[in-house]
């Protein structure tokens, strides 16, 4: 299949949690370069606060290089945003995930 790998590290070992910077930078890098029918997207994930979630999806929106999306969960977040909160975000997220 075309592309699978783009997201890959170079190297055998799997990213993880320690993995540097720098390497997952370079990851991303590759993966900008995706084909056309691919898209990549940093999706704001974890359960928190509603002021946790926007302070964090803020902080990722600093890096341009990629669209935002945003994730919500149906048990954990109380109480659970109006989607109309969530496209109220600038930048506007590309992609809104309920779970």
């Amino acid at each position: 299949m075309a592309g699978t790998a783009c997201c890959r590290k170079s190297s055998p070992a799997e990213a993880s949690a320690d993995t540097p910077i720098r390497e997952l930078d370079d990851s991303r890098q590759a993966c900008s370069r995706s084909p056309a029918e691919s898209a990549i997207v940093f999706n704001m994930d974890g359960f928190g606060s509603w002021n946790a979630k926007v302070k964090s999806y803020h902080f990722l929106s600093a890096d341009p290089r990629f669209p935002l999306g945003f994730k919500l969960f149906y048990r954990q977040d109380n109480p659970l945003e109006d989607p109309s909160h969530v496209l109220a975000l600038q930048p506007q997220p590309v992609v809104i995930e309920y779970e």
